[in-house]
């Protein structure tokens, strides 16, 4: 079970608020696992099962608020591209992603891997193509 009264060491915010608030930041750009991951192991000092399940909260927030996996293969006007590789119903989201990272050795991830970001920040017809459960093509040329 994870402790609910962690206080971040630089920002003061408490652990359920971080969890509650993650979605918004998301709304301009994006946000991706390591961000999360950066924040459970630094800023509340976690490990083991209990940052797994920080990031899991964290994750479900996410998808809960709407956001959608990307990956950052898009072109200069949009960089995100939305990804079916971790499904499209919200629970295969979040337990393939974190199966993805631990099978990868868990720790901090690398810039832009595993990231999120909410659909008006995709091409609406990427969206519509995700959400139809077909991959998303990038044309070059944007």
């Amino acid at each position: 079970m994870m402790r609910t009264d962690l206080i971040h060491t630089l920002t003061d915010t408490p652990i359920m608020d971080w969890i509650n608030y993650v979605h918004t930041s998301v709304e301009d750009y994006d946000i991706s696992l390591g961000v999360i991951l950066t924040a459970g192991i630094y800023g509340y000092g976690l490990s083991g099962d209990d940052l797994v399940e920080f990031a899991r909260r964290c994750l479900e927030r996410l998808v809960a608020e709407g956001a959608i996996p990307v990956l950052h293969e898009g072109t200069e006007y949009c960089p995100f591209v939305p990804t079916l590789r971790y499904g499209r119903k919200p629970a295969d989201i979040v337990e393939n992603v974190l199966a993805s990272w631990q099978a990868g050795g868990g720790g901090v991830t690398g810039w832009g891997e595993y990231s999120f970001t909410m659909p008006e920040n995709i091409l609406p017809e990427w969206v519509e193509q995700w959400e139809k459960g077909l991959p998303v093509e990038v044309d070059e040329e944007g």
